[in-house]
């Protein structure tokens, strides 16, 4: 038989583990659904990707299209932060009847091979899996020059590349295109080379 002061103490252990271990539990319960995959805090991008946002995304434009369709972007940066890089396969994959995934491998190409492009009904989410490229940026589409006029099956127009500063694309950051960013990606760094390019289509209006 136990003595009674042990008793009570013994008692006043378990009191306490069962209630430290009652509060671990709501705690963890509580964190999933506090948890967000894309949100705007203090002007500053926040989301449960990995990478950064790179400084180029229109924070402003991204506000409205947050307000205006949260649930294609959760859906889109839920994936995002739920992804297995190393086994994503080629191709298309659908995420809603918004959202969609193309993964894509090929080799990069020289200023004088590329154009500028953009889109309007859809917006581009962009992360480049492995390797390394340089992206131009244009947010001025009336001043460009329309090398080749909108095609709406395929979503897209190309302009003439005006000289932009050349932005480094690599595992660090991801970058988001509006219907009123011009973008030229896929622009060799040092030697042509290949890289694996993921992009996630969100449907715009």
């Amino acid at each position: 038989m136990f003595k009674q002061p042990i008793m009570k103490q013994l008692q006043l252990y378990l009191t306490g583990f069962c209630l430290s271990l009652t509060v671990a539990t709501c705690n963890s319960a509580k964190k999933p659904s506090n948890m967000t995959p894309i949100t705007i805090q203090n002007n500053e991008i926040k989301t449960s990707f990995f990478a950064s946002p790179h400084p180029v995304i229109n924070i402003e434009e991204l506000k409205l299209q947050l307000q205006k369709h949260p649930e294609r972007w959760q859906v889109a940066f839920g994936f995002l932060a739920k992804l297995d890089m190393a086994n994503l396969p080629l191709g298309r994959t659908d995420l809603s009847k918004d959202v969609y995934a193309n993964v894509a491998e090929y080799e990069t190409k020289t200023v004088d091979e590329s154009s500028y492009e953009s889109h309007k009904d859809y917006i581009d989410i962009q992360y480049l899996i492995s390797g390394q490229q340089y992206i131009a940026v244009n947010k001025n589409i009336p001043i460009l020059k329309v090398t080749k006029p909108y095609e709406g099956e395929k979503d897209y127009m190309n302009y003439e590349y005006d000289g932009q500063k050349l932005l480094l694309a690599d595992q660090k950051h991801f970058f988001i295109f509006f219907p009123t960013d011009a973008h030229m990606p896929c622009i060799k760094v040092g030697k042509k080379a290949k890289v694996k390019k993921l992009v996630i289509k969100v449907k715009h209006n």
